[in-house]
């Protein structure tokens, strides 16, 4: 009986839903400002590995980490003190940019380009 209930209804297709950040970009943010900070590959690896394993896989949930989020994810003291000072200056950044959209130029016309 269930496999003919399995052969004639159809299974529902996993679809995979867009995130507004993945875990790559969490990986590349840790892994820019660790190396540009001189830490070693095996440094960053070990803290990328340590996010994940604390579930952190998106650029939001990095931000919205407490401070007692980041004593408890197990990050080396300079790796985490490295991350929060850029995830600060990403929110200044991101705040300054909503705050302050891009205006556009408008182009002149023939008739304003004339003398």
């Amino acid at each position: 009986m269930l496999g003919l209930l399995r052969t004639t209804i159809p299974c529902a297709r996993r679809v995979a839903l867009p995130r507004a950040f993945c875990s790559g970009q969490v990986s590349s943010f840790v892994e820019d400002h660790l190396k540009n900070s001189g830490f070693d590959e095996s440094a960053v690896s070990k803290e990328i590995s340590q996010l994940k394993g604390q579930g952190i896989v998106s650029m939001e949930v990095l931000k919205q980490l407490t401070d007692e989020d980041w004593h408890a994810m197990g990050l080396s003291v300079g790796g985490g003190r490295v991350l929060k000072n850029a995830l600060e200056k990403l929110r200044a950044e991101e705040t300054l940019a909503a705050d302050h959209p891009p205006t556009l130029k408008r182009s002149r016309s023939r008739s304003q380009t004339k003398l």
